[in-house]
């Protein structure tokens, strides 16, 4: 049996200009990262069209499988260890509509350095703003 993660995200992608510096928002400096994240789709771009957003992430040797889901404003997000060559069973069972029109098979390959703040109030977690 695949333990599968789930995370509820809210997430807001933002373009700076270039030069652009980030101002000290009084966050507490995130572990640096690097990525490498390989996008999958099937023939016809079904999952783009309906929102939906399946990638194999590696990071310092390990890899997940990542099953983004719309849910209102924000995304329903599934994290499952697998094989290399395809999704676990668990995510794949989610994707039976869509599979229906051919298989997976990837459509982008991104390497991100990432570096950010958790920025905080009274203890409380409000936000990790990350830099890509």
């Amino acid at each position: 049996m695949i333990v599968v993660k789930v995370t509820n995200e809210h997430e807001l992608k933002l373009d700076a200009p270039a030069g652009f510096h980030l101002p000290d928002l009084g966050g507490s400096p995130l572990e640096p990262r690097l990525f490498t994240s390989v996008y999958f789709d099937v023939p016809g771009r079904s999952l783009s069209d309906a929102g939906i957003t399946l990638r194999r992430r590696t990071e310092q040797r390990k890899s997940v499988w990542q099953l983004k889901l719309p849910a209102g404003d924000a995304r329903l997000e599934l994290e499952a260890a697998g094989r290399a060559d395809t999704p676990p069973e668990e995510l794949r069972r989610l994707l039976t509509a869509h599979l229906r029109r051919g298989p997976l098979g990837p459509i982008a390959r991104l390497r991100t350095r990432r570096n950010g703040d958790l920025v905080q109030t009274g203890g409380i977690s409000l936000a990790e703003l990350e830099l890509d």
